[in-house]
């Protein structure tokens, strides 16, 4: 009987450290990820994905799905939100993309074919037409993904190139036998699927030869030397860039896990993860600068915040827990939802439709578009109707510990209760599991 007790401890021993192992691994990825963005340079990852019965999966989850949610969630915010139809459009056109995909798929057995679909910034969004806010207008980015069959799925390589322009475009368009009509809109060529094969790239890696073929007419056009559309000192392939430093994105995943340990499914929406996230990025250029880290990654942020640098926010949403709907919005598809905070009205990155968020600017927490909790920004609160500037509501009164009851089980599910613990300087408000007594927020602070 003990033997046997013993030997189910021992295997669900097993499964616990296993699965942490993979929650840890798909952190590092996703961190690793978020981090190829927001340095200033050209993108470039590579994910695989396992084909199985007219789909694509990710880590287990269906991509068919996530494109299907991604086009139903669009259709609800259009009926409210006029100015993403764009977006609705584009969710459209990349769900053909992924059957493109399985086609590619299917047909490709010997392995030796290219698939390539360009993602220009929408027209609309550089001139002015709409202003959704989820663009890096000044680079007019083109997200290029290269599709190569696997064994068992496919590879998709994801790059950047700068500048947005048709002539270099056109050039790379040219390796596949493709023209860009002069009118093609930027959605039209999000259209196309450009079909090569391995043997006219003459041993190459796809990327390298379709960002030199860009960057060859950027310079018969322009002059000068150019990497991935860039012509500055900050050339680099971003991904490359951070590996170099292994034990630094160690450092900074087990830092991120205590932030999530903390916060729970929302961890991304606070201002610790902007912190650490800045601090990481930090650390890393100080370590290409000086061969090492001086000190924490916390005192590399300090010293490049005292220099006033800055390091830009990733191109595409962060969404609440890591999934491969983030994996695919790495590769520029998916929804690009932009909204402000009702409470201070700072703008960020987030799903109108969400029924929590926590504003990564004062902090305040909101649950079904209510302020729940107005956190530490002492701004004057406001919602936003329609992403119009209009103030239509002001809240006075100080949250209730009812309406906090409401969030907390909503984050932290129905066993999370509010509890006070004394500490240096007034009393902390903690919210506890009421089975286990952990805390699993511990940052609500009450005057003393």
């Amino acid at each position: 009987m003990q033997t046997g007790v013993i030997q189910r401890r021992a295997v669900e021993r097993h499964r616990y450290d296993t699965h942490r192992r993979f929650e840890r691994e798909r952190l590092w990825t996703d961190l690793l990820t978020e981090g190829t963005e927001r340095v200033d340079g050209a993108m470039h990852n590579t994910f695989e994905y396992v084909y199985k019965d007219e789909d694509f999966f990710f880590q287990g989850q269906s991509l068919k799905k996530i494109f299907l949610d991604g086009i139903q969630t669009a259709e609800e915010i259009v009926k409210i939100r006029p100015e993403f139809s764009i977006e609705l459009l584009r969710r459209h056109i990349e769900y053909a993309q992924f059957r493109a995909q399985i086609a590619f798929f299917q047909s490709d057995q010997e392995g030796s074919g290219i698939l390539m679909h360009m993602s220009p910034t929408p027209d609309s969004v550089l001139s002015g037409q709409v202003d959704l806010k989820a663009y890096d207008k000044s680079r007019k980015k083109t997200m290029v993904r290269i599709t190569e069959r696997t064994a068992d799925g496919i590879r998709v390589t994801s790059m950047s190139l700068d500048g947005g322009d048709r002539v270099a475009l056109q050039a790379v368009a040219d390796m596949f036998g493709a023209e860009i009509p002069d009118a093609a809109t930027s959605e039209d060529i999000l259209a196309m699927n450009f079909l090569g094969h391995m043997q006219d790239l003459k041993g190459e890696r796809p990327s390298k030869v379709i960002r030199e073929r860009y960057d060859a007419a950027m310079k018969l056009q322009y002059g000068g030397e150019w990497y991935a559309g860039r012509q500055d000192s900050k050339i680099l392939d971003t991904k490359l860039y951070i590996e170099k430093f292994p034990s630094i994105i160690n450092e900074h995943v087990y830092e991120i896990e205590q932030i999530r340990t903390k916060y729970g499914v929302n961890f991304r929406f606070t201002p610790e993860y902007e912190r650490a996230t800045y601090n990481f990025l930090a650390a890393i250029e100080q370590a290409h600068q000086l061969g090492t880290v001086v000190g924490s990654l916390s005192d590399a942020g300090d010293a490049a915040r005292a220099e006033g640098k800055e390091y830009a926010n990733g191109d595409c949403p962060i969404a609440s827990t890591m999934s491969p709907k983030e994996m695919l919005a790495k590769q520029g598809i998916g929804e690009k939802i932009w909204m402000h905070c009702p409470f201070c009205g700072a703008a960020q990155f987030g799903d109108p439709c969400a029924s929590s968020i926590m504003c990564t600017e004062c902090e305040a927490s909101v649950v079904n578009g209510e302020v729940v909790s107005t956190g530490n920004g002492g701004k004057k609160p406001r919602v936003h109707a329609n992403n119009s500037e209009t103030i239509v509501n002001v809240i006075e009164a100080e949250p209730t510990d009812t309406q906090f009851e409401a969030i907390i089980k909503t984050e932290f599910g129905e066993h999370a209760i509010l509890s006070d613990r004394v500490a240096i300087g007034g009393t902390v408000r903690c919210i506890r599991d009421k089975r286990t007594d952990i805390i699993l927020q511990d940052n609500y602070i009450l005057a003393a």
